[in-house]
């Protein structure tokens, strides 16, 4: 059993829509901040404990942040946090229910921040391309 927290996507994965964030551990979320503990999940477990990324669920996790930044620092963790799996998988624009979001659009503020840094944004594409394993 793996909850380690990483970027790694499975092949199998199931549709986020079943994922039930009760039986997720603390690492599937983005936030540490009383407010923001489990709002935000973006990973899935398998029956044998292993933690991986879900892409839909990254998308529906960063279209719940952005919906509650307004006027609440607090949300910039969880927007790094997000951002640097979008950067380790390469991505720089999400669809979710319809809508389109630049997941680039807060970089430069994020970074001004101290949230981020230009090594978090960097894509290694040979690391990139072993992202995504054969699951459970």
């Amino acid at each position: 059993m793996s909850t380690l927290h990483t970027s790694k996507l499975a092949k199998n994965a199931p549709g986020w829509d079943t994922v039930d964030p009760t039986t997720l551990p603390a690492t599937a979320f983005a936030g540490t901040g009383e407010a923001e503990m489990g709002k935000f999940p973006h990973h899935w477990v398998t029956q044998t404990g292993q933690l991986y990324l879900h892409k839909d669920g990254l998308s529906a996790a960063w279209a719940s942040a952005i919906a509650t930044t307004a006027g609440k620092p607090a949300i910039l963790d969880v927007l790094a946090h997000l951002r640097k799996h979008f950067a380790a998988l390469g991505m720089k624009e999400v669809s979710f229910l319809g809508f389109k979001y630049d997941v680039t659009e807060f970089d430069q503020a994020l970074i001004r921040a101290g949230y981020l840094t230009e090594k978090d944004l960097e894509v290694d594409v040979g690391a990139m391309a072993l992202r995504i394993t054969g699951g459970e």
